[in-house]
């Protein structure tokens, strides 16, 4: 469990990086352009792009019968920490309470974002599962 936690940390630093940055632009230069979903969708195409190069992050192969639990592993730490930041980042950065947080899950933006996310946690195995063709 330690090192699923470790290896997921490093996956969700790197991700949070790149995306905290393209969110910034998303929010302040997309979404007044395209509106929210607009902007939402254009924002997900590039956290996919860093999520899709995070994946050099944790080079250690996987193999064997248990490297799908822990490529699954590594991504559930890191969707855990990502949830957990992203909620605290819109408590202390835009005045949402957690209610308001999750209630905008069922906005369009928001939809696409958890869709994003959910991706994000999956990407280590689907990696995994990829290359074991």
């Amino acid at each position: 469990m330690t090192r699923a936690l470790a290896a997921g940390a490093l996956y969700f630093a790197a991700v949070f990086a790149a995306g905290f940055v393209l969110g910034t632009l998303r929010v302040l230069v997309l979404e007044p352009l395209m509106g929210g979903a607009g902007g939402g969708g254009a924002g997900t195409a590039g956290d996919a792009g860093a999520e899709l190069g995070a994946g050099r992050v944790d080079r250690r192969p996987l193999p064997g019968a248990g490297g799908a639990a822990r490529a699954a592993g590594d991504g559930g730490a890191a969707l855990a920490l990502l949830l957990v930041a992203e909620a605290a980042l819109g408590m202390v950065g835009f005045g949402r309470n957690l209610a308001q947080h999750l209630a905008h899950y069922a906005t369009p933006a928001g939809a696409l974002g958890l869709a994003g996310q959910a991706v994000f946690g999956l990407m280590p195995w689907l990696r995994l599962m990829a290359g074991r063709r």
